[in-house]
């Protein structure tokens, strides 16, 4: 199995559309912040779960909720999507209390990716149905990605190509490079199904750029090994191994890693 399926997870969490919130006054939540971008998952997950325990003592209850969507976030990370479903879902709900439906969108919107990776198609539809009931300002653009994720894993190839278009168009009007990184990203996988390796990789490469601005270095190590995939296929052996020693260099602490014999399997037609 190619890498975009064993690092589906990872890489669309790739990240991504959907970043652990950085708190404003959580000083367990700047802390866990850092460790998230650094790659340290576990750490981060330890000081969400404080930050949670000291906004429920202290009653603030949208920093709680905060803290909930961000244990779901890294769990997502690491793959353990059962934990993470269980996390944004009880988010969801602290959310919906506080009256503060942006953010509600947006978990229930993750959510049904977060399902939709489990397999469970019509849990994860039913979210999505959830989260476009919102109607929040810019929410097309952030819904345009979470569906062009869903419609990877389930179709191999991105249905509304014009509304990604629109979300990327926005995102650097903005100057959003978090978003953009993960479109490039979601552009290249598509690229790849089709076959075209050369748009592939290079589409890739600027999704590692952008996140080199961002500061984001857990989401390097899934785009590296999606290089090495890239370049397998395109019997750039050397090119491939190279990328794939630097992602087990900087892989975030407690993802698993595939073997290289794994990645080096190309799962799509031949390079045009």
């Amino acid at each position: 199995m190619i890498v975009f399926a064993l690092f589906a997870v990872f890489l669309m969490g790739c990240g991504s559309s959907k970043k652990a919130v950085r708190p404003h006054s959580d000083i367990y939540g700047s802390r866990a912040y850092s460790a998230f971008l650094e790659g340290d998952l576990p750490r981060a997950i330890e000081l969400y779960k404080k930050g949670f325990a000291a906004a429920r003592k202290s009653d603030h209850q949208v920093r709680a909720a905060h803290n909930l969507s961000n244990i779901g976030r890294v769990y997502f990370e690491l793959g353990r999507l059962d934990s993470a479903a269980l996390y944004l879902a009880k988010s969801h709900e602290e959310f919906v209390w506080a009256a503060d439906t942006a953010a509600a969108s947006r978990t229930a919107a993750f959510l049904a990716f977060c399902h939709a990776a489990q397999g469970n198609a019509q849990l994860g539809a039913k979210w999505f149905a959830t989260a476009s009931a919102y109607k929040g300002k810019n929410n097309e653009h952030y819904y345009a990605i979470i569906k062009g994720r869903i419609d990877l894993l389930q179709k191999s190839k991105i249905s509304d190509e014009a509304a990604l278009e629109k979300a990327a168009a926005f995102y650097k009007k903005t100057k959003d490079l978090s978003p953009l990184a993960t479109i490039n990203i979601l552009n290249a996988q598509a690229q790849f199904h089709k076959g075209n390796c050369s748009e592939a990789n290079q589409l890739l490469l600027e999704a590692l750029e952008h996140v080199d601005k961002t500061g984001e270095n857990y989401r390097r190590a899934a785009i590296l090994l999606n290089l090495s995939a890239v370049n397998f296929c395109a019997k750039n052996n050397d090119t491939a191994k190279r990328y794939y020693e630097r992602a087990v260099d900087c892989v975030p602490k407690g993802v698993p890693v595939p073997s290289l014999s794994e990645i080096s399997v190309c799962g799509v037609r031949k390079c045009k």
